[in-house]
């Protein structure tokens, strides 16, 4: 049955969403570009892509695509739309595309391709002529984007900056004790606040014996019950009138990690990686990058890229999910802040200028420029 499952699971996802509550103009575009994907990415694309899950006889989603499919919402409608309609628009202008959708197949290359499929479109839109990976000099840009007006030729490089090394292992300490709270805590309200990142015995400890203990003790006596160790975490634990339900409110652990150097150390890699004689822009997709004082940020990186004589700007993206909200646009001596809802997620821009940037562009040029990142 599972073999079937996976054979037809294109049709199964159509079906689903024919039959979904979403209004009917959204469900028509939706249902559009799950057919367009379907096409693009393959017959046997959802097939190579899911895990089988015996326990549920149902397969389970491996992918990111795999998975905005199989979640029904307005937002994942949403999603879907814009990743045909992104794709489309490169294949009506006849840009060979298919190395972004060989990225975009591939799970653990999904975020790089969508950065430079998101790149590429933008660009595109803003009226330059677009090519996926040349061959420049022996080398391969992520984009050549050339102004059709001048014949003004730029290379592009992509890059995704995933969440530190650090910030993994805070994410990682919450998760395993928020997940043994969601199959262990029914009826309990915890409030946990961690105060440093935690060893793998004192891990080991928490779940094993702090926590259950003082959860047995909170359902025996149906009062609050509390629990420390040696001041890296407090837990604290209320019985919830209704059995069956339970909230998880935690804090930290706290993590410090230098994310200035992570991006001044990725825009060194990649500016190297490019040949040179080109004007030279950088994208930084950083979607968990943490920045409070952005205007300090910006200082220390303007500073940084000044010592790259080709490089004209480069532009830091920070996308989050969340309600649209206020736009805010700064000009920070030459450099921008921009705040904006795109339609799909809130958007924090850094638009970073080196104004030692030893080629110089025609300002039509220029002006092309400030549409992509305006």
């Amino acid at each position: 049955m599972l073999e079937n499952i996976t054979q037809n699971y294109w049709d199964i996802e159509v079906a689903r969403w024919q039959q979904c509550g979403l209004p009917e103009p959204i469900k028509d575009q939706v249902l559009k570009a799950i057919s367009f994907l379907r096409s693009e990415l393959g017959e046997d694309f959802l097939a190579n892509v899911i895990v089988p899950n015996p326990t549920l006889n149902f397969p389970k989603p491996n992918h990111p695509i795999h998975n905005t499919l199989a979640y029904i919402s307005d937002w994942n409608a949403k999603s879907l739309i814009s990743l045909a309609k992104m794709i489309n628009e490169l294949k009506l202008h006849n840009i060979f595309y298919k190395k972004i959708i060989d990225k975009l197949k591939k799970p653990e290359r999904y975020l790089e391709g969508l950065s430079i499929l998101n790149t590429a479109y933008k660009f595109l839109k803003a009226g330059f002529y677009i090519e996926v990976e040349p061959n420049v000099n022996n080398k391969t840009p992520d984009l050549r984007i050339t102004d059709r007006e001048n014949g003004v030729a730029m290379l592009l490089e992509v890059t995704f900056l995933g969440r530190s090394r650090s910030a993994e292992q805070s994410l990682a300490t919450s998760q395993k004790i928020i997940k043994y709270l969601e199959d262990n805590g029914q009826g309990i309200n915890a409030n946990i606040k961690i105060y440093t990142l935690l060893s793998e015995d004192d891990l080991t400890e928490i779940i094993t014996n702090g926590i259950p203990n003082t959860i047995a003790k909170a359902r025996n006596t149906g009062r609050m019950q509390k629990y420390s160790l040696n001041q890296k975490i407090d837990v604290t634990l209320i019985p919830h009138r209704d059995q069956t339900r339970s909230e998880i409110t935690i804090n930290g652990p706290p993590y410090s990690t230098p994310e200035v150097g992570r991006l001044i150390g990725r825009i060194k890699e990649k500016y190297k990686g490019l040949p040179e004689g080109y004007p030279k822009i950088i994208v930084i997709q950083a979607n968990f990058l943490l920045l409070s004082d952005y205007s300090s940020v910006i200082s220390e990186l303007e500073a940084a890229i000044n010592n790259f004589p080709e490089l004209l700007f480069v532009a830091i993206i920070n996308e989050y999910i969340g309600a649209g909200e206020e736009e805010i646009r700064e000009v920070l001596g030459i450099s921008k802040y921009i705040k904006r809802f795109n339609g799909l997620n809130n958007e924090r821009d850094f638009i970073l200028f080196n104004n030692k940037c030893q080629i110089v562009i025609p300002e039509a040029t220029k002006k092309k420029l400030d549409i992509v990142y305006g």
